[in-house]
């Protein structure tokens, strides 16, 4: 079962635009993706309607950490 079929919303971000960075390949450089996410149904959002994503710094592998933060500002 997929997001859409369970009504989840992806809850945004903060901070850096890529969670995940590929190996360099001399034909196509670097890849940068956004892999990594979170997710809320609406009831969710309604019980926490400040939360959001924080994009963490990358220490030591290829994928940034994220933070679910569920007050305050981004």
């Amino acid at each position: 079962m997929g997001v859409q079929e369970c009504d989840l919303n992806d809850l945004g971000f903060c901070g850096l635009k890529f969670t995940w960075k590929g190996q360099e390949m001399s034909s196509f450089g670097r890849v940068f993706q956004r892999l990594d996410k979170g997710f809320g149904n609406i009831q969710w959002h309604l019980k926490f309607q400040n939360a959001f994503i924080k994009v963490m710094p990358r220490v030591k592998w290829d994928h940034h950490p994220i933070l679910v933060v569920l007050g305050g500002d981004g």
